[in-house]
């Protein structure tokens, strides 16, 4: 998911608006805000996940029917749709860390249907940066570059793993779906589906054979340089909040030079976020 570059000049080439200039910072703070560019990028929010949803082209696997059972089960699992249905929005607030990169920092995240949400992250009590969309337009905020809006593919991962009920689609992620052999992760049996999403990528899923619960996500995630990484996440301490369970802490180990550990203390629905939090700022 992450990928960091030291160079004197962070350009994000997938934006709309020049590229990013972040010299007039001191230079451990820049390299800060260049990282957590890429994780408000990258990370998107580990307390929402909307998929991109599969093409209705190409052949389904053999074993598509029972991957789809696994990924409708996790629907259920965790809290059922009618449950999700009747949630409009959501106030996320926690702590994040990234040592590989030596920052850390808190996040807050709100999230609204239709599609909406505005990200939050302040990095050592020094430096803010913001992210939002309103469902058709998405930007970001840092310190030394202002305001710039997203586009193409980096503007669509944005926005669609934002969703707030995007867990609904998940049983439609996937042409060729398989479930593959059961295996341990942390001392858990998982029933692992893959995939191939509506861009070609293949992607893997990690079920726990007795919980449901989503245990660990594979997936290639698009950075910042308009490149493709690999990336393994991992999602545990899920908890109950009006109906439905969500995971209080999510980390990602790979690429191991791009980890970190985001920690959520607590989760808030029906807060009525004001509709302009979603839009960029004016001049």
């Amino acid at each position: 998911m992450f990928f960091c570059n030291f160079a004197p000049h962070f350009r994000v080439s997938s934006l709309s608006m020049p590229a990013f200039e972040i010299n007039a910072l001191p230079r451990s703070l820049a390299r800060r805000v260049r990282c957590v560019v890429t994780v408000l990028l990258l990370v998107a929010s580990g307390w929402a996940g909307r998929v991109m949803a599969a093409s209705p082209e190409g052949a389904k696997g053999t074993n598509d029917v029972a991957a789809r059972q696994i990924l409708s089960r996790f629907i259920e699992v965790t809290g059922g749709e009618t449950t999700l249905r009747k949630l409009t929005n959501r106030l996320s607030i926690g702590s994040f860390e990234a040592p590989a990169m030596g920052f850390q920092g808190t996040i807050e995240v709100v999230q609204s249907i239709p599609r909406r949400t505005a990200q939050k992250l302040i990095i050592a009590n020094s430096a803010t940066l913001q992210m939002a969309t309103d469902g058709k337009v998405a930007w970001i905020e840092a310190p030394g570059i202002g305001v710039q809006l997203m586009d193409g593919l980096q503007r669509d991962q944005f926005i669609e793993e934002n969703d707030l009920l995007g867990l609904l689609d998940y049983p439609q992620r996937f042409t060729n779906a398989m479930v593959l052999p059961p295996v341990e992760i942390a001392g858990v049996s998982c029933l692992p589906v893959t995939g191939f999403n509506r861009l070609g990528k293949k992607e893997t899923m990690y079920f726990g054979k007795e919980s449901g619960l989503l245990v660990r996500w594979d997936r290639p995630k698009l950075d910042p340089t308009a490149n493709w990484t690999d990336t393994e996440t991992y999602f545990e301490n899920y908890q109950t909040i009006d109906g439905v369970k969500i995971p209080f802490k999510v980390s990602q180990k790979v690429p191991a030079d791009q980890s970190f550990v985001l920690i959520v203390t607590s989760v808030t629905h029906d807060v009525a976020p004001k509709p302009d939090r979603f839009k960029p700022p004016t001049p």
